[in-house]
């Protein structure tokens, strides 16, 4: 129960990320710099996916660095699954690296976060997501960063 509960938190966050998202911002307007993904990369095996952002400036103790995992349903292309995992400050340009292990599915859909607090609290503040559009809760596979098992997208599209 206690699971769900996170879930359902998790999600209603990360659904008003991806209801707000909006076109690209120009370089340099998320502030500070460190929370400023200016490029990245993943790669969904069918069970785990792993991935990585590099950030406008080396990145700060006060921002948590997350990726956010959709897996869909095999049969039915809903999000079944939510996942996501936060990483606090390397000191390094590039924050890397980020693995989840997921449920088994043949696609699944990831994107990343740069936030003041943890995703799910309710005084987080949300500073860049990459792609700006996050992701949908129906299977879109014409968007780069939903991936079919064994795949990557390369850096395209992650700023």
């Amino acid at each position: 129960m206690k699971r769900f509960i996170l879930l359902v938190a998790l999600a209603s966050v990360l659904g008003l990320v991806t209801a707000a998202a909006g076109p690209a911002e120009p370089s340099g307007s998320v502030k500070p710099a460190c929370a400023d993904i200016v490029g990245g990369s993943t790669f969904f095996s069918g069970t785990v996916a792993s991935g990585g952002i590099d950030l406008a400036a080396p990145s700060c103790r006060s921002v948590r660095y997350t990726m956010v995992v959709y897996v869909y349903d095999n049969s039915t292309n809903q999000v079944s699954t939510i996942l996501s995992q936060t990483l606090r400050s390397s000191g390094a340009s590039n924050v890397h690296p980020f693995s989840i292990a997921t449920p088994p599915a043949n696609y699944a859909c990831v994107y990343f976060v740069t936030s003041k607090g943890e995703l799910g609290d309710k005084d987080t503040v949300v500073l860049d997501t990459a792609p700006d559009s996050g992701c949908p809760t129906t299977l879109d596979t014409s968007l780069f960063n939903t991936l079919a098992a064994g795949s990557s997208p390369g850096g395209q599209g992650y700023f």
